[in-house]
Parts: structure tokens; sequence; C-alpha cells
């Protein structure tokens, strides 16, 4: 294990985790692309179960092309690629090659994780793509002229039609009524509505056992 970080062969599902797992194996994809939103406080496993769910779709799928993106390239590096590289850390290494430069990883099947951000608000630059799957760290720092990036890579999703499932996870801290996020995935879900293809899961630090407990309180304290 690196840090709070679980390896790929050590990962046993949190019973949300595995809800969010389960779902995206069970969803009806002649519905359309599935999107899904995982809101959750700070350190409530988003980022891991987002990790696995990228390398399990690269390992087994032969030439996917998994997405993944957040308005920075920095940041992204610091949060999404760098818990990617952590969680795989355990597979073979003859089975993949990472290029920390720009945070893209190569799998010897032919299948890879392709980096995009777009604080240069070039947001066209997108429609070159061909994904099977994406996956948007903090939706919510997307504001402004930055919620069309989410569109963008919509359209890019499923254009791999040899694998079929075309899928969009999204994480995010919970965010203001007024944000396009909350209009786009919570309105629809509020209540008895049930969207068909966009699905919402709340999570909490607690829920998170890697964390150390001193760790928690302490947010508690601070926040």
């Amino acid at each position: 294990m690196n840090g709070s970080t679980p390896t790929f062969s050590e990962f046993i599902p949190l019973p949300l985790q595995m809800k969010v797992i389960r779902d995206i194996s069970r969803f009806d994809y002649s519905l359309g692309t599935h999107e899904i939103l995982l809101s959750g406080s700070v350190g409530s496993s988003k980022s891991i179960l987002m990790a696995h769910l990228i390398a399990r779709h690269c390992v087994e799928n032969v030439q996917a092309n998994c997405l993944i993106g957040r308005r920075a390239l920095p940041d992204l590096k610091e949060t999404l690629y760098k818990k990617i590289s952590e969680h795989i850390s355990d597979l073979p290494q003859t089975l993949y090659k990472e290029y920390d430069n720009n945070a893209e990883i190569r799998f010897r099947n032919g299948s890879q994780v392709t980096p995009r951000t777009w604080a240069d608000k070039k947001y066209l630059k997108l429609r070159s793509l061909e994904l099977s799957m994406a996956v948007i760290e903090e939706l919510t720092e997307n504001v402004g002229d930055d919620a069309q990036v989410y569109q963008e890579i919509k359209m890019r999703v499923g254009r791999l039609p040899h694998i079929g499932k075309p899928l969009i996870i999204s994480a995010t801290n919970p965010d203001a009524p007024s944000h396009w996020a909350y209009k786009y995935f919570i309105e629809p879900n509020l209540g008895d509505r049930k969207h068909p293809t966009r699905h919402v899961y709340y999570s909490r630090t607690e829920d998170n056992p890697y964390l150390p407990v001193s760790y928690i309180e302490q947010l508690k304290r601070d926040l």
C-alpha cells in the first residue's frame, strides 16, 4: 500500500464503492452514455475508486482510451494521475509504461490513459479524441465558460464501438445549487425522480478506512 492508496491487488471495495462498480456493470448501455457523479467530502475515497475503475477498464479492454481530465495539468498530475500510478504499482512493469511529464499511461494491450486539461480555454482541441471512458477530477472547478468542456468530452465518449460501454465519471466536493453541475446531475435525481443515465453517489470522509483517525478528526475541527 502506498500511503492511503491500496494497490490493484489489495483493493477491497467499500460498500458504496461496490455499489458503484455493480451499477456500472449492470447499466443498460443501449440508453446511451452512463454519467456518474461522485459527490463527497475531502478524503472520502472518490479518487481511489476512480483509479481502480480506470485501471480495470484499461487492463480488461484492448485498445481502450480513457481520458483523465482536470482544469490544470499540475493539479491533475498531483491528484488523479498520482493516485492511478500508486494503485497500479503492483502490476508487472511489463504491462504498462508511465509518462510522468504529461500524466499519460500506455498499456501493452494498446489501451491508454490520456490526460487533458483546459485552463487555456481551448475546448475544441478535445474534438480530436476517440474515447471509451472519461474521468474528470474536481468537476465544480469548472465555472463560466469551462462548463462547456463537459459536453465536449461527452461527445467524444463512445467513439470506440468495440468496447460499447461509454462511461463518464466525475468527482467533486459538494457545491452550491447554483452551479451547473448541481442542475445537471442532482436536480434530475431529487426526491422520487431518477434520471435514466445520470446517477449521483454521496460519500463521507469517515467512510474511508485508509485514512488515519487523527486526520479525520482534524478535518472535523478545521472545517
